[in-house]
């Protein structure tokens, strides 16, 4: 059974949220694909997706980490408050997860 990228992008994302990952920690395509069961393939489409939304920034041959959050992106957790997942992306309080505000 071949798990999505969106699903493996929606689990890297609530656990940067929730603080699972710290800011500016290094996110490895091997790691993720070993703690989520699954290949290197959805991961990299995974972070190429949370990458556009603010939450993983990727230098070329050093991979990818965590965002720090700044003003326009601030949906990644800083210090002891904490944004719902869809924040960074603009989607409305209480659309997570509805379908509503939520972009094809």
């Amino acid at each position: 059974m071949r798990i999505p990228a969106q699903s493996v992008c929606t689990a890297i994302r609530d656990d940067i949220v929730s603080g699972v990952y710290e800011r500016g920690s290094r996110l490895t395509e091997e790691l993720l694909a070993r703690r989520y069961g699954v290949s290197r393939v959805p991961v990299r489409e995974a972070l190429r997706t949370l990458e556009s939304e603010g939450f993983v920034v990727t230098r070329r041959h050093a991979g990818a980490c965590v965002a720090e959050p700044t003003e326009d992106r601030p949906g990644v957790r800083s210090g002891s408050g904490r944004t719902e997942p869809g924040a960074a992306r603009g989607v409305p309080s209480g659309s997570v997860g509805s379908g509503r505000g939520v972009p094809p």
